[in-house]
């Protein structure tokens, strides 16, 4: 975990589960301080990575990387962020129409390789862990004797499926 992240730091770290990070907007120095707080990502293992934030954003911020093929479990427990998976606008985390819950948990897929777009607001504190697995991982995970399966594979495949 670290306490400030760069933007060289946002760069190399990203670039553990995604691909062609870029700092959109605005333009800052590889030495200029984008977080406050812990940040982790984390591959655990061949196809199963895992990101992890508790942190305040010292910037509005436009990011943009390609992900591929992969399905995204995500637990926020604090603030909420907007992105765009290739065309289709999403709202993440504990907003204003989900305050009295404790968390909000999502699941989206990207059946092919797809352009992830956030947008950072400074002062945002976002308290969230993200669990994003490939479809070879899936595969090999042993999941065949779970109960859902089939649907698990199914949600897997349909491009940009989305669950709350």
């Amino acid at each position: 975990m670290r306490r400030v992240v760069t933007h060289a730091d946002l760069k190399k770290l990203a670039d553990v589960s995604t691909s062609h990070f870029q700092l959109v907007d605005p333009a800052l120095a590889d030495e200029a301080v984008v977080l406050r707080g812990d940040f982790s990502q984390l591959c655990l293992r061949d196809g199963l990575y895992l990101h992890a934030t508790e942190v305040h954003e010292l910037h509005d911020l436009k990011t943009q990387s390609v992900q591929g093929p992969s399905l995204t479990f995500s637990i926020f427990l604090q603030g909420r962020i907007s992105a765009r998976i290739g065309e289709r606008r999403f709202s993440l985390g504990r907003g204003a129409e989900r305050s009295s819950q404790q968390f909000d948990a999502t699941a989206i897929s990207r059946a092919r390789p797809e352009t992830f777009v956030r947008q950072s607001r400074t002062g945002a504190h976002i308290r969230k862990v993200n669990v994003t697995v490939t479809p070879e991982w899936l595969e090999n995970s042993g999941l065949d004797g779970a109960e859902d399966a089939a649907a698990v594979r199914r949600f897997a495949r349909t491009h940009l499926a989305f669950g709350r």
